[in-house]
């Protein structure tokens, strides 16, 4: 009897850990691709995180930028975004010392229209002292800034 006892409570906490397990997946996942598929914009994966990157219409030739923080590297790091062509090497920094932290959709700058138009990536990096191009970086995220959703 207790053989069987024992097996009973041992299939059904099995069952119960998978489908912990698969809830917790799921939701996630069904946060993830709602954002795509509502027109968010690119998601990117690097050494800082998993993002998502979108520009809205903000006005009249003008656009937010958002970034939605995913998953973070670490919680807590704090980074620079910045623009950045990846013909010309031109580059504009928009935010300097922003917090990362779970599933956070955040403005980090509006620009004009000529500036979609110039830049094409958003790098995500460790926060800076001095000249964004000078840094060396030990982990980045670079991703596709996406044309006006």
């Amino acid at each position: 009897m207790k053989g069987k006892i024992r097996d009973t409570v041992s299939k059904w906490w099995v069952l119960v850990l998978v489908a912990t397990l698969a809830l917790s997946l799921t939701s996630c996942g069904k946060k993830r691709s709602s954002w795509l598929t509502s027109g968010g914009g690119y998601e990117c994966d690097g050494s800082m995180g998993y993002f998502g990157v979108s520009t809205v219409p903000y006005g009249q030739g003008l656009y937010q930028v958002r970034l939605v923080v995913f998953q973070p590297d670490e919680e807590g790091d704090i980074v620079s975004v910045t623009l950045t062509d990846s013909y010309s090497g031109a580059y504009r920094n928009l935010i300097n010392g922003l917090v990362l932290q779970s599933n956070k959709d955040i403005v980090v700058g509006v620009i004009t229209e000529d500036e979609l138009a110039t830049y094409d990536t958003i790098s995500i990096t460790p926060a800076f002292e001095g000249v964004w191009a000078n840094q060396v970086a030990d982990k980045y995220n670079d991703c596709e800034l996406p044309y006006g959703y």
